[in-house]
């Protein structure tokens, strides 16, 4: 009856209309009798209702969502869960935006959404409260079908509360243990007050004194309790205090509760575990750990030995009759005997020690941590076919993959053609388990043609004697030896005046790591000399022709990487902008080995320069790339002096007079434009001449340093 109030008062030949709704919470018919009281002079009428509500074609998959209770000082506070809507009926369903309110939300379906006949859809219901306290709602998602329109309702609940705090505990006492009482045990009830379940999450205490004997974690309830077990065993004598501390979750707060006993008599103090360390299985020595025993007492009581249980493998120094005395320590050792037989692998004994009076027994853990000595390495090395003459190395990976520390004290022995030339860690060295060591064996093939094997055994020396094993083979052919290779002269550009070099490289070389092959070279050099000034070797210029010749011989053996020669020289201004460096001839003058040659011209660009009337004009910029060092000769130091045209990356080399890398002065060294001084040190270097090489990505100077002793 949808009324304002009663009573409802009808004048005389007045009408009042009452309104009845008809609101079914399930499917199905529906009658009811409406009974109505008049007064004065009291009547009563009724009026029979009946109704039907048509069959649902909406259905959710819950009618209710709890978030149940939590804690508010826990992490992630909101929650996300997924519930589903179906459309059991014949006609499309459209779904209307949800009536909700915070800290509830949809996270989808976006709304309208229509349902079609048969399907479902996943509502994402999102639940993020802010602040403590109890959060019921209702869940209302409007539908229509055709005309007919409906509502979908789904109760939500949830709740954010504080942990309860726990009541402080009294001191507990666990009264006095005499003589030869045991441990005295008692319980400790622990009781959460609130709405939120806590969990007991660890126990300590200071001393082994006092114990809680429940294992964490331990759940507690809430509106309930928990019994702590706790166990007084004294281990020595006295009135002891200690403290339980108690870790509680969730917010991270504890519960202190103090504890207090006392002990009259003696009380034996034994370790908990003896550690007696490492040793290697197969090492087939004994490892030992010394302790004591120590008794504690207000009087002169004594205790004595009466049995001594000990695991195999293991004895004791303490012998059945020895007395402890009070503050007379009774020292003992254990020992671990090695068969050289025991599996790798930590090994837990035990030693139990008997005493009377009061038959006292106190349990021992013995503990010793045996390793494994397991050294691999590659079961096969192939050098495959090689010529006659030629040396191929290989390397040898050896891992100590085992749990012992093992000593390497030589290099394998082996017979021709295989040598063990060298390892890294060089030895004797220690391999550490999970250490690696690099061995390089060399295969020298032998002048005789076919196939060679050795086995390489690489020897263990401590903590015992083992070795691993490694098969070499090799084959050697007697094929003519050959070998090809490209002999080069660089290109150069640079501007007048600035000093460079001309070298000759070895590029491309195949073939030639074999003994027989040629190391000593002559070579024929063609040049414009009104380009190129080379001013240390002998030149045959003609006076009517711009063109040099240098002849050139030298070593590889002597070579700087793959440059055989290199020769400083000066850009002059010249006649011309560009003139070939030719390589006339080059010869291998000695070794077998036949050789396939390529040569390969060079050039010189002269750059910044202009042809204006016919007249050659240099045309410096601000600062020019330029090098130049003083005093020159000089003896203990030098000032580099160099300036560059352009921002550049430097390198600045200093090589001796065969073209060694003498010291790397500026590597990759990044500069703006601009001149330059650097102080260097040449004080270790013998007397001699010394060529300093400018580098960067557009030019390449060199200068001549003379040292005088």
């Amino acid at each position: 009856i949808v009324v304002d109030a009663f009573p409802i008062v009808i004048a005389p030949g007045q009408t009042k209309s009452v309104t009845i709704r008809f609101r079914p919470s399930q499917q199905g018919q529906s009658s009811a009798t409406l009974h109505l009281q008049t007064l004065p002079c009291t009547a009563e009428f009724s009026i029979q209702l009946d109704g039907t509500k048509a069959s649902v074609s909406i259905q959710a998959s819950v009618s209710q969502v709890d978030f149940l209770t939590r804690s508010a000082c826990a992490a992630g506070l909101q929650v996300d869960t997924v519930f589903s809507v179906s459309n059991h009926g014949t006609d499309d369903l459209a779904l209307n935006a949800a009536a909700l309110n915070s800290p509830y939300s949809i996270s989808s379906p976006s709304f309208p959404y229509t349902l079609k006949p048969g399907d479902s859809v996943r509502v994402a219901l999102h639940y993020q409260p802010t602040s403590s306290g109890s959060y019921s709602a209702e869940l209302r998602i409007p539908y229509a079908r055709s005309s007919c329109k409906d509502t979908l309702r789904i109760a939500l609940s949830g709740q954010i509360a504080m942990p309860s705090t726990i009541s402080a505990v009294p001191p507990i006492d666990f009264g006095t243990l005499s003589g030869c009482d045991g441990p005295h045990d008692t319980t400790l009830t622990i009781v959460n007050s609130g709405d939120v379940e806590q969990q007991l999450t660890a126990f300590s205490t200071t001393t082994n004194n006092f114990q809680v004997l429940n294992s964490a974690p331990l759940v507690l309830p809430a509106r309930d309790s928990v019994r702590l077990n706790l166990r007084f065993n004294p281990n020595a004598s006295g009135q002891l205090v200690d403290t339980v501390h108690i870790s509680l979750e969730p917010c991270n707060r504890s519960l202190s509760v103090i504890v207090r006993g006392t002990k009259t008599g003696a009380t034996l103090s034994v370790p908990d575990t003896l550690d007696l360390g490492s040793i290697a299985a197969c090492s087939g020595s004994d490892v030992l750990v010394t302790s004591r025993l120590h008794l504690s007492s207000a009087d002169s009581s004594s205790l004595v030995l009466s049995s001594l249980n000990l695991d195999p493998n293991f004895s004791c120094s303490l012998q059945t009759g020895d007395s402890l005395k009070v503050q007379n320590d009774l020292s003992f050792t254990v020992r671990y005997h090695n068969s050289g037989q025991a599996t790798p692998g930590i090994l837990n004994a035990h030693l139990r020690l008997s005493f009377n009076p009061c038959d006292i027994q106190r349990d021992v853990i013995l503990r010793v941590n045996v390793t494994s000595l397991i050294l691999k390495a590659d079961s096969l090395i192939d050098f495959g076919s090689v010529n006659s003459g030629t040396v191929v190395p290989r390397t040898v990976l050896c891992v100590n993959t085992g749990t012992s520390a093992i000593t390497i004290n030589a290099l394998p022995l082996l017979s021709a053609p295989f040598v063990a030339a060298s390892s890294t860690p060089p030895v004797p060295c220690v391999l550490a388990p999970g250490d690696t060591m690099h061995l390089l064996v060399e295969f020298h093939a032998p002048p005789s043609q076919g196939e060679s094997k050795a086995t390489m055994k690489l020897l263990v020396n401590a903590p015992c004697a083992d070795s691993t094993s490694t098969l070499l083979q090799g084959t050697t052919s007697t094929a003519p030896a050959s070998a090809s290779m490209t002999i080069a002269l660089n290109d150069i550009a640079a501007p007048q005046g600035s000093q460079v070099a001309l070298t000759m490289r070895m590029l491309n070389a195949t073939g030639m790591n074999v003994s027989t092959a040629p190391t000593q070279f002559h070579a024929t050099v063609v040049y414009n000399h009104n380009l190129l000034y080379l001013s240390d070797h002998a030149n045959e210029c003609p006076l009517d022709s711009s063109q040099c010749v240098i002849e050139l011989s030298g070593s590889r053996s002597n070579a700087h990487g793959d440059t055989l020669v290199l020769l400083p020289g000066i850009v002059t201004l010249g006649t011309t902008d560009y003139a070939a460096l030719v390589l006339r001839d080059f010869t291998w003058t000695d070794g077998s080995v036949q050789t396939k040659l390529t040569l390969q011209n060079g050039s010189v660009l002269l750059t910044g320069g202009c042809d204006n009337g016919g007249v050659r004009l240099f045309i410096p910029g601000s600062v020019g790339t330029s090098l130049s060092t003083r005093p020159n000769p000089a003896s203990n130091n030098i000032n580099i002096e160099f300036g560059l045209a352009e921002p550049s990356t430097v390198n600045l080399t200093l090589y001796d007079f065969t073209g060694q890398n003498v010291a790397a002065i500026l590597s990759n060294d990044a500069r703006p434009a601009g001149a330059y001084t650097l102080s260097y040190t040449i004080g270790a270097l013998p007397s001699g001449a010394y060529y300093l090489r400018l580098q960067t990505q557009n030019y390449s100077l060199v200068s001549r340093v003379d040292v005088v002793k």
